[in-house]
């Protein structure tokens, strides 16, 4: 039986996620392990977190996980943080332009497999059922200057002159502050803390939206813009990950706003279509159901089994 060790620190609730379900994945002729740091006697390896790709004890035989965009010079290079790429036998990045980053710094993508696709959403997310007693807006993340929630902030500030015809969901991690700044404001908040709680516990979450917004600077997917659709809930974004593709082949499920003037807007029109946008929710979960999550691991896992034996 081949023994395919997945490992990554705890560096917060994703990668923990994503070990769970590997390790749910193992069958009959494969064994998933988790670990936190790689175990010596696996025979093949995923790297979750692509800085700690380079501890691999055999970079041919490991399947290397790319997340994000950062872009920093160098990054990718034979001294970088992320070098652990360059001997890779099999890389998976989340959108295929971060190619280009990994060309810039030499990395030569003929020599190994490579899979670019979104994780997508867990089977389990469906579409709501009902509407929410008050018109709700949903931010799922984590407390970061890469998330820009002072544009939250804003974005609610201006948007909602009747306080109490909104609510607000919250959900992720360190974003008591940001509840308590979100209540000063006169609305309704629920905060949920992405720690204590499990992704399985999250479909029902975002069955409570009537919107998700994305004001980050920066993401990879992001997965959230996956799941509040497979849930049958629009969203308003910046102009990352993959939202500039879903909005181009579906513009009334997924906005771009750029700043707290276009969200502002995009959030007004929202609420004007609610009914429209709730008949359409099937539709939005059509849009991203090539991609699922538990899919995706099974995808990771054959392109570790495909990698050649090297010495044990």
């Amino acid at each position: 039986m081949l023994n395919i060790n997945v490992y990554a620190e705890d560096y917060g609730w994703l990668f923990e996620d994503l070990k769970r379900h590997f390790a749910a994945a193992s069958s009959d002729t494969v064994r998933v392990t988790i670990s936190s740091s790689p175990q010596i006697a696996a025979d093949r390896w995923i790297a979750l977190r692509t800085a700690e790709a380079h501890h691999t004890p055999d970079p041919a035989r490991t399947v290397v996980c790319i997340h994000d965009f950062f872009d920093d010079p160098g990054l990718y290079s034979r001294a970088g943080g992320r070098r652990g790429v360059r001997e890779a036998g099999a890389l998976w990045l989340c959108h295929p332009a971060i190619g280009a980053l990994l060309m810039r710094d030499d990395v030569d993508l003929g020599r190994c497999r490579l899979l670019a696709s979104p994780i997508g959403a867990l089977k389990a997310f469906s579409p709501r059922q009902t509407l929410p007693p008050r018109f709700t807006v949903g931010w799922i993340g984590r407390n970061d200057p890469i998330k820009r929630l002072p544009i939250l902030l804003a974005v609610l500030a201006q948007a909602a002159p009747d306080r109490s015809e909104f609510e607000v969901s919250l959900v992720g991690e360190d974003l008591a502050p940001i509840a308590e700044q979100v209540a000063a404001l006169g609305f309704a908040v629920r905060h949920h803390d992405r720690r204590a709680v499990p992704i399985e516990a999250c479909p029902a979450l975002y069955r409570q939206m009537d919107v998700l917004l994305v004001t980050s600077a920066s993401e990879g997917q992001p997965m959230v813009l996956f799941e509040a659709l497979a849930s049958g809930v629009p969203v308003i974004s910046s102009a990352v990950g993959w939202a500039p593709a879903l909005a181009d082949t579906a513009p009334d499920f997924v906005r771009i706003a750029e700043g707290e003037g276009e969200m502002v807007a995009a959030l007004a029109a929202v609420r004007r279509r609610r009914d429209d946008l709730f008949a359409r929710r099937q539709a939005m979960a059509e849009l991203v159901s090539p991609w699922v999550l538990e899919e995706w691991v099974g995808s990771l896992l054959q392109l570790a089994v495909a990698l050649p034996e090297g010495a044990q």
